[in-house]
Parts: structure tokens; C-alpha cells; sequence
């Protein structure tokens, strides 16, 4: 669990490294009217004020919701904030995940953006931790990690999914949210109320044989949970009561990594559409056999994070884009017009990834027999500066490559 907070670092370096050259190569770039970059969900609206159009969540923390033709209806900026994913409410309400501050906000758009519910990670009242821990008996390690780690790593859960499940679907009286914690390896439910509390829970911090890094969790229609536990290259299945393990699917490299699985669409009971962000694919997994049947992909798909299948069209949210997909005959439509300033970024923050790990190498800190432990590894001085050389070389022609590209795709 403690590797996560050094991991954070080297991701935030890298990105912040990609992003000050990307903005000094390509200009500033703004949000404009209708927009669109750092995608990470989109919801598809069907009824109330909004109807026909898109809620849209940035990693920027910006929320809004905007028409087809790019009309910008709604928008809402949380400072400080990034939005890992967004729900309609039946009450028309949107329900919010705050990674960065740890908390679900929901959100009356039509009351001046009022926050109406909140759960806040980090708030005793909603959640003691260390209380939990003792309840459910976890090890020493983990209770001194709860007790100690609060506010030094900012995300502290890492709340990546949330799913809002209406009680009437499983004869219960009150409604509840299915909720995703990446960075505490966990997926909880939580009683949707004024003194919301955890009903179950699946993982335990830091102890990656059960989950390690969950991105997406949801309910299936037979009532029974699937999870994708991304640090252990797989998708789990758990029984709808007991919570235990039913089924799980470890499909071996090259034909499927699993490592980023951002998004499940159940077909049917056998079937499953999984997003394969990493690879830039849509795949369609085969339950029984554990295998993929059949893969999506099209041109300038770079990094679907969320699938939404509405009849026979699947949404799919990509960093700088929304697609429709026809399930039936497989034809693509692009729903936003954007400017692809993202794949010079890609470009760009391999690079500073590079940097990092050759100039500083890198640290990690596990645990071992429920012990903290901790060891160095850095790569040779001269494998470094070789290689550190050649990523100079390269940014240094970064202006070039990118005015080459995006004259390039003018012409396409």
C-alpha cells in the first residue's frame, strides 16, 4: 500500500513534465466553448431539463453538460479536483466521484449547483477507518497504516468508480452506491442516507492477493458483482449475498494484459464488453471460455476509459472524444469535433517517464509477512546517460515532430 505514494509521485513528476513541454509546444490550451480533453466519463442523458445530451467529467475538474452540436448547457468547475467518474441520479441529480479530495458529492443542477449529499472518506463521521479495521479484524500493519498515513498522500482512497443501485432492483427498502476505492484496494457498499454507512466490503489495504489497484466495479443483472482488479491482470466475479469469489478471468499476454480495464458492459450472461485502455480496444470477452471473441478499434481511438451501451449503440468515452458504435453493423460516429493535442502529450510524457526513471531511478516500499520493508533499485550511471542523451536529442526536435503531425493530420 505504502508503494502507492511513491508511485504517485513518479506520475505526477511525468505528467507535469509532459505537460509544461506539450503546452510550450502546441500554446495554451483553453477550454473553449464545447471542447473537449482528459476525458474521464460521460453520461448520456434521457430525460429532464437535459434530455439529448452529454454529463461530462475531465480530469481537469471540470463537470458540464453539453448537446451534441457542443453547446455548453451546464458546467461546474471543482477546484483542485480530479473527476474520475459521474452518474445520473433518477432524480435528476448527478452523483460525482472526487478522486483527488476523497469523497462522492451529489449535485442538484438545477439549484444552483447545490451539493444535496455528500460522503467524505476522510470524515470520521462518514467513515472511521481505524474503527473498520478492527471490526473486521485486519492485521497490525494495515491498522498502523490507517492510523498513520491520513493526509500524507493526497488522493488517500483513490475513489475511482462510483454506482448508484436502486433498492427496488434487489427487494430492499432503502438504495445504496457500489463504490471503487483504487488506492485502498477495496470495493465497499455504502447505505445511500443521511448517516451513510458501509454495508459489505471486498479487499483489504495493502494486501494485493485478494485486490490490488480495483479501477471499475458494478452490479451484473443476476445481481452478482464483477470487479476489475487491475494490479492482478484480471476480472472477479462475486457472489450477489456473500460477497464470496465466484469466477475469475486471467487471460495470458499477448492476448490480453487486463491491466487497465477501466470500464465492463455485460452483453449478456456469458458475454462481457471490456475497455482495453492500454491498448486503445474495445474487447469482447467470452465468460466461459475466458477468451476474446472479437475486438473494436478504429482510427484516432487512443484511450477508451468508459463504455455505455444504450439498445444497440455503445458510448464510448475516449480521452478527447465521445464515439457511438452501432452494434449492429459496427459503424463509428465521432459526436465532438476536437483539436488532438493528446498524442504529441503521449508522445511527450514517455519521454519524461524515460527521465525519470534513468536520471533518478526509482524507490519502492512493500510488505512482506505483513511487515514493511523496503528496497533501492537504480539502473547503471552509463545505461542512464546513454539513454538520457537520446530523450534530449529527441525533445529537441519535439517541435518539428509535432508541427510535422498535426499539418499531417490537417491533411487526413
Amino acid at each position: 500500500m505504502i508503494q502507492k505514494t511513491i508511485v504517485q509521485k513518479f506520475l505526477f513528476g511525468t505528467l507535469l513534465f509532459g505537460s509544461i513541454v506539450t503546452l510550450l509546444i502546441t500554446g495554451s490550451v483553453t477550454r473553449e466553448n464545447g471542447e473537449l480533453y482528459f476525458l474521464n466519463d460521460s453520461e448520456a442523458i434521457f430525460k429532464g431539463n437535459y434530455s439529448g445530451s452529454f454529463l461530462i467529467a475531465q480530469q481537469s475538474g471540470n463537470i458540464s453538460v453539453l448537446s451534441e452540436n457542443q453547446e455548453m448547457l451546464w458546467n461546474l468547475d471543482l477546484n483542485s479536483s480530479e473527476i474520475r467518474d459521474v452518474d445520473i441520479l433518477p432524480n435528476g441529480n448527478f452523483l460525482v466521484a472526487d478522486y483527488s479530495n476523497d469523497c462522492i458529492l451529489e449535485i442538484n443542477p438545477s439549484n444552483n449547483s447545490e451539493i444535496v449529499w455528500m460522503w467524505d472518506a476522510l470524515n470520521p463521521q462518514h467513515i472511521n477507518w481505524s474503527d473498520y479495521a478492527i471490526v473486521k479484524n485486519w492485521s497490525t500493519p494495515v491498522r498502523a497504516f490507517l492510523n498513520g498515513s491520513q493526509g500524507i498522500s493526497n488522493p488517500w482512497t483513490g475513489i475511482s468508480e462510483v454506482q448508484f443501485i436502486e433498492g427496488s432492483q434487489f427487494n430492499r427498502n432503502f438504495d445504496s452506491i457500489l463504490i471503487t476505492l483504487s488506492l485502498f484496494d477495496m470495493v465497499i457498499e455504502i447505505k445511500y442516507s443521511s448517516t451513510p454507512s458501509i454495508l459489505w466490503s471486498y479487499g483489504i489495504p495493502g494486501y494485493y492477493s485478494q485486490l490490488q489497484d480495483p479501477i471499475y466495479a458494478s452490479y451484473l443483472s443476476s445481481g452478482n458483482i464483477i470487479i476489475s482488479d487491475s494490479g492482478n491482470h484480471r476480472l472477479l466475479e462475486l457472489h450477489k449475498t456473500w460477497h464470496y469469489l465466484l469466477w475469475t478471468c486471467k487471460v495470458p499476454f499477448p492476448e490480453g494484459n487486463m491491466h487497465e480495464i477501466n470500464d465492463i458492459v455485460e452483453v449478456n450472461a456469458t458475454h462481457l464488453l471490456i475497455s482495453d485502455s492500454q491498448g486503445g480496444k474495445i474487447k469482447f470477452l467470452n465468460k466461459t471460455s475466458k477468451s476474446f471473441e472479437q475486438e473494436l478499434t478504429f482510427s484516432n481511438l487512443m484511450n477508451p476509459y468508459d463504455l455505455d451501451r444504450i439498445n444497440n449503440s455503445l458510448y464510448i468515452t475516449d480521452i478527447d472524444n465521445i464515439y457511438r458504435v452501432s452494434l449492429l453493423n459496427y459503424n463509428v460516429e465521432s459526436l465532438f469535433t476536437t483539436q488532438n493535442y493528446l498524442k504529441p502529450f503521449y508522445i511527450i510524457m514517455g519521454m519524461g517517464m524515460l527521465y525519470h526513471c534513468l536520471l533518478l531511478g526509482y524507490e519502492s516500499i512493500y510488505y512482506y509477512n505483513q511487515e514493511v520493508r523496503c528496497k533501492i533499485i537504480r539502473s547503471p550511471l552509463r545505461n542512464r546517460l546513454i539513454i538520457l542523451g537520446l530523450c534530449t536529442l529527441v525533445i529537441l526536435l519535439l517541435p518539428d515532430i509535432v508541427s510535422f503531425y498535426l499539418n499531417f493530420e490537417s491533411l487526413i
